[in-house]
């Protein structure tokens, strides 16, 4: 498809867009659900023909009904904005917490390290007490056998 059918594409489905919108506006007015500001302000601009009013009516809802999609559209995506920034921010929030579980688990393990080669140079001074009694004790022996 070139670029001209696109624009002409584009421009029909506007339209269609459009048309739908005028169909909601007479819907509303057909049900007597008008807007008494914009029948008001239809009315100023039509110098108080109500005939023209109607039509001029119509035309200020369509576009007070297009405002509101757009403006919808445009919270729609701020919302969506915030929505990327909490996620973003509850996913700092756990690679930090992680970051500090893993950096506590480290530091327990180095406490666990530290009492464990604390605690083996007193496991190895029992096991030469024990060796050194043995030789005293063989010593006495020889000693006393030997007299």
């Amino acid at each position: 498809m070139g670029i001209f059918d696109k624009v002409k594409k584009t421009t029909i489905e506007s339209r269609r867009y459009e048309e739908r919108l005028y169909e909601v506006a007479l819907e509303e007015v057909e049900a007597g659900e008008i807007k008494k500001g914009l029948y008001a302000k239809a009315v100023a601009k039509a110098d108080g023909d109500k005939e023209k009013a109607d039509g001029i009516y119509l035309k200020l809802r369509v576009q007070s009904i297009m405002d509101d999609i757009e403006s919808n559209q445009i919270d729609q995506r701020e919302n969506e904005k915030v929505l990327k920034v909490i996620q973003s921010l509850e996913r700092k929030e756990e690679l930090e917490r992680q970051t500090l579980e893993s950096k506590e688990e480290l530091d327990r393990q180095k406490e666990r390290s530290r009492n464990s080669v604390s605690e083996k140079p007193k496991e190895n001074a029992g096991c030469l007490l024990y060796i050194a009694l043995f030789f005293l004790v063989i010593l006495a022996i020889l000693i006393d056998s030997g007299s």
